[in-house]
């Protein structure tokens, strides 16, 4: 091979790295460590596609929310993706699934993205009432190390998904998509959920009902509910100096608060009150539980 030849060549392969690189960091509506909703059709009208959605950084938006007394009003409104893809009475169809996930690295480096290390997975599982959305209503198995692992590298997979199918906040895709929610959230004959992501057994995903769901009135109005997930965080590190809960719990979900959604495709948050201390001493803890402040986040589709 002469020079030119072998310029030709290396240009050609320094080209189809940078593309490679480019490709993977496309989506200016989505980031490694932002929380997905997916959802999934086993039957009927869009039971070829799988929708994802981002609902915000897990940590700043979902972990802080505990941390800080907030409860998340509207942070998303999906009805026209979820009509469009499953038809208009979407919510009643039991054929549908949904759950949350999300992670911002599989690596252990003792690194920090707003103060969760490396392997900080959330996680969502069904919850069996909406009762009170303060306090959690199911159990999340705590995996092994490897399982742990395991589902971080497969929600990874899932991030790159949506990094490099879309440029939206909101996306329908083919079930042949590689690495897209249905390969990771598997259901058998009946509707019974698979381990889901290599580790959560029993899957993470609640199935949609024929009819609502239940009534919330934790913030003293009552609201129609079609679904309610617990969401809750495991941490793969514990020892990374600064990282929120150093040397807490190890790989065991940590309840963070509910997600809901309506039959209008509105998407809420509602999550424990912590009060500050000097609140506590005045009234007393018991008489804050339950208690919230709202707060309007949207996330552009």
């Amino acid at each position: 091979m002469n020079q030119k030849s072998k310029f030709i060549a290396l240009a050609t392969a320094v080209a189809s790295v940078i593309a490679g690189a480019s490709a993977q960091a496309q989506n200016p509506n989505f980031a490694n460590g932002d929380l997905i909703l997916g959802f999934q059709s086993k039957a009927g009208t869009g039971n070829d596609k799988n929708v994802l959605v981002n609902l915000g950084n897990t940590a700043t938006v979902f972990r802080n929310a505990n941390t800080n007394s907030i409860n998340l009003d509207n942070i998303v409104n999906i009805n026209t993706i979820l009509t469009s893809t499953f038809g208009a009475s979407w919510y009643d169809n039991t054929n549908i699934l949904w759950g949350a996930a999300g992670v911002w690295s599989n690596i252990v480096e003792g690194n920090l993205q707003n103060g969760d290390p490396e392997q900080s997975i959330y996680m969502s599982k069904a919850r069996t009432a909406v009762g009170n959305e303060t306090i959690k209503n199911s159990i999340l198995n705590t995996p092994s190390e490897t399982n742990h692992t395991n589902a971080s590298n497969r929600i990874m997979d899932l991030n790159g998904t949506f990094e490099t199918q879309s440029l939206l906040s909101q996306v329908a895709l083919d079930n042949t998509t590689a690495n897209t929610w249905e390969d990771y959230n598997a259901t058998s004959v009946g509707f019974v959920q698979n381990t889901a992501f290599q580790a959560y057994t029993g899957g993470i995903q609640q199935r949609f009902g024929a009819s609502s769901y239940g009534d919330s009135n934790a913030t003293g109005s009552t609201v129609a509910i079609e679904g309610a997930l617990d969401l809750y965080r495991a941490q793969g590190q514990t020892t990374v100096a600064g990282q929120f809960d150093e040397n807490g719990l190890l790989r065991a979900p940590q309840f963070q608060g509910t997600l809901t959604i309506d039959n209008a495709g509105n998407v809420d948050f509602i999550t424990t009150v912590v009060p500050e201390p000097s609140s506590a001493l005045l009234l007393g803890a018991a008489s804050l539980i339950g208690l919230g402040i709202r707060r309007r986040r949207t996330v552009a589709a």
